[in-house]
Formats: structure tokens, C-alpha cells, sequence
């Protein structure tokens, strides 16, 4: 599958909803395809997950940016946002299931516990940085690319 395609397409959802959201939404994807062996279904799971989670943590005004590279033969894909942030103390804990890193919003605490899930039977792995309370976050996925030939 290209990735590269995969989040071209699933872009246009996101800057309608940011619109809508009156958020700004920004996607960095390079020119050409990003192949790699995944599914397609999981895939979009994962990253409407780690932006709809962007979108829902940034404030009225605030912005929203996923990038994709190549690095090291991985695809490298972040989304950072200008959100609430999170605790120091509580980056470790992200992505066990029935966490919330955060006392607003809404939700059970399962989203991210599924996002780590299946980039990990992609053979892949996620982390969540944040510089604080207040700083915003970001997710970064790294999933291994096919071998070029």
C-alpha cells in the first residue's frame, strides 16, 4: 500500500473538519509514494484516531500539522498539535488502556491503547512527547517501509 496516497486521501476530511472547528490544519507529505505492507482499514484507524484526538485537545483558533518522511527505511509520521498538553508524569501512561492524560474532553481512554495496538502488529512503534500542561503534544509513528528494488 502507499501510505503517501493513504493520508493524501484522508487529509481532505481533515482540513474540512478543522474549518468547521474554525482550527487550522496543515498535512506535509512528500511528493511520491511511501510503500509499505499494511491494512489499509487499521491504518486509517490509527491516524484518525491520533488527529481526532489533535482536533479535540486544540482550541478554537489553534492549529493541527501531520507530516510524513522517510527515515532510515521507516515511514515517519507525526501529528502535533497546539493543545492542552500533558503532564510530564503522565507520558508514560498515554497509551495503557483506560488512561486519560487529561481531565476535559471526552472519551474512555482507549483510543491510544488501540493506536499503539496496531502500529505495533505493523511492526511498528508510536510515542507521545509534550513539552507540559499548556505546550500542546505530539505523536510520532514510525511504520517500516517496504524494501525499495
Amino acid at each position: 500500500m502507499d501510505l503517501t496516497g493513504l493520508l493524501r486521501e484522508m487529509t481532505e476530511g481533515w482540513h474540512a473538519q478543522a474549518l468547521e472547528q474554525h482550527k487550522a490544519f496543515a498535512a506535509k507529505l512528500p511528493d511520491g509514494p511511501l510503500v509499505m505492507m499494511g491494512d489499509v482499514d487499521r491504518l486509517q484507524q490509527v491516524f484518525t484516531n491520533l488527529v481526532g484526538n489533535a482536533f479535540k485537545y486544540t482550541p478554537t483558533g489553534g492549529a493541527t500539522t501531520l507530516a510524513l518522511t522517510r527515515e532510515d527505511g521507516m515511514a515517519v509520521i507525526g501529528v502535533t498539535d497546539e493543545g492542552e498538553g500533558i503532564a510530564p508524569d503522565q507520558l508514560p501512561h498515554v497509551f495503557e488502556l483506560f488512561q486519560r492524560a487529561t481531565t476535559t474532553g471526552t472519551g474512555l481512554g482507549i483510543g491510544l491503547a488501540v493506536v499503539r495496538a496496531l502500529v505495533e502488529a505493523h511492526g511498528g512503534h508510536v510515542t507521545a512527547a509534550s513539552g507540559g500542561i499548556g505546550q500542546g503534544a505530539t505523536f510520532t509513528v514510525r511504520l517500516p517501509l517496504s524494501a525499495e528494488r
